[in-house]
């Protein structure tokens, strides 16, 4: 009986040749790469599970996000033909074909839309901008950072405009959480084979982010905790509550042990805004936190909060400081944020407009201040501004307002406890982002944003479905009202 249906046997026409087609290259492929081989099979059933489940897909890539620097290895010798790259690939075709099959809009219409195109409009600009500093050359080493740091952005469309159910959006947003509880679980892991009273600044953990990602994994655990405590905080049942509180609790402590002090005021400034915002009770707690940190947090904690001041800094940024220099007499940490944001603000008086060129900035900061090649910029908001302009910049500050002013209509009128949770807890993770990103740049890595644009991407899922629903209300009334007029006419 389902074959019967038409579009049910172009899908299993799809199916078949879909799945003989990958066994038929993946065989060729063998013969010269098992590795790629052995992607296009799992492709190939991935894209058969999407065909009738397409959520199977969206929790795959939630899943995969945040582990990508822990698959193995020989996966990532196969260079663009990754894992993420190739399921992302799939979710796309999926969309398009599912949009076509069923002859569904394929794109539905938000400000969000507006917003992201023209940021990435203004990144491929930037891209090309390069071309000025290096050369062509220069550019095309450029693409596949470029391409790192896009391809996140654009999973918003395919997950946004799904048409999920709201079972399914929550069911997905549940895959969040469990992501977040695996990735506490792995960092707790390492954290107890370095040895509690090991941990320090100089022996951080990168968890499942792996070696020199100390302060993304911080970033990570100041973006998402948020989600556990609000949606626990909003449960009517116990057992759920006891669960997603003991989350958050526990993802604290790698936060905590990160000794990164952006990611402790980003989770400030984002606690503070959920208790501001719905749960008042929380300021006296997080009052007397901050104020009485000494009694509960670690000396290493302590220490490290306190550091800032020192007597003398012989060298920042690779270079010797002058006696006249304000970052001589500031730890290493802040002082070479000091010099490079200085010379951030340097590169934008000179640029204000078209930017350096994406890529740009680590290789022209010593003319602009000085200090060695390669230095990141410690501030994503002066990373963009300097290799995009301005109007780059302005364009980054609405791609998370204009998310940010939608999650707050759901949830002032969503009468949905578990979506109220989620948006108020999306909100505060996105307060906790804007803080943390202006000591560091940490909007660009995929294992750290990859999961805000899925959710980015089932918040709009989720305003589609509404707003679908409510056009079908108003058209139902609209019928029943002109059937109404008709029988009293007649």
């Amino acid at each position: 009986m389902l074959l019967s249906h038409p579009a049910s046997r172009v899908n299993l026409y799809f199916v078949i040749a879909a799945s003989l087609l990958s066994l038929v290259v993946a065989g060729i492929i063998a013969q010269v790469s098992a590795g790629i081989a052995a992607g296009l099979i799992v492709g190939a059933i991935l894209a058969i599970a999407g065909v009738a489940h397409y959520e199977v897909l969206i929790h795959a890539m939630i899943v995969l996000l945040p582990l990508q620097s822990s698959v193995p290895y020989g996966l990532k010798l196969l260079g663009s033909f990754n894992a993420f790259n190739g399921l992302a690939a799939v979710i796309f075709g999926i969309w398009v074909v599912n949009a076509v099959l069923r002859r569904e809009r394929l794109l539905n219409w938000s400000g969000m839309n507006f917003v992201l195109v023209l940021f990435v409009v203004v990144c491929f600009a930037a891209l090309f901008k390069s071309i000025d500093f290096g050369g062509t050359e220069f550019m095309e080493e450029q693409v596949n950072p470029f391409k790192r740091w896009i391809t996140p952005m654009l999973l918003f469309f395919p997950i946004a405009n799904a048409r999920f159910s709201r079972p399914a959006i929550k069911r997905m947003v549940v895959t969040v959480l469990v992501m977040l509880a695996v990735v506490t679980l792995w960092t707790l892991k390492d954290l107890y084979n370095v040895g509690w009273d090991e941990i320090n600044e100089e022996n951080r953990v990168g968890g499942p982010f792996g070696y020199g990602a100390e302060n993304d994994l911080a970033a990570f655990f100041v973006y998402y905790p948020v989600l556990a405590l609000t949606i626990g905080l909003f449960a009517k049942k116990i057992q759920p509550r006891l669960v997603l509180l003991g989350l958050f609790m526990m993802s604290m402590i790698p936060l905590l042990l990160s000794f990164s002090r952006g990611a402790y005021l980003g989770i400030a400034v984002a606690l503070l805004f959920v208790a501001l915002t719905r749960f008042r009770w929380l300021l006296p707690i997080l009052v007397v936190a901050g104020v009485f940190y000494e009694s509960w947090t670690p000396v290493t904690v302590q220490q490290r909060v306190s550091s800032t001041q020192v007597v003398s800094n012989e060298v920042v940024g690779g270079r010797i400081p002058s006696p006249n220099d304000p970052e001589r007499y500031l730890e290493p940490s802040a002082a070479l944020r000091m010099r490079i944001w200085r010379g951030a603000y340097r590169i934008i008086e000179t640029h204000p407009f078209t930017g350096i060129g994406f890529g740009v900035f680590p290789y022209a900061i010593p003319e602009y201040a000085n200090m060695e090649p390669q230095m990141d910029a410690h501030s994503e908001y002066l990373l963009i501004a300097a290799e995009t302009g301005m109007g780059g910049l302005a364009a980054f500050l609405l791609v998370l307002g204009v998310p940010f002013y939608s999650m707050l209509q759901i949830y002032r009128t969503s009468g949905d406890r578990f979506i109220r949770g989620w948006m108020l807890g999306a909100m505060g993770g996105i307060c906790g982002m804007a803080v943390v990103n202006i000591f560091g740049s940490r909007f660009g890595r995929e294992e750290l944003v990859g999961l805000y644009w899925v959710m980015l991407g089932l918040t709009y899922a989720y305003i589609y479905l509404r707003r679908n629903r409510m056009e079908r209300i108003a058209e139902c009334r609209f019928m029943n009202a002109n059937d109404a007029t008709a029988k009293i006419t007649y």
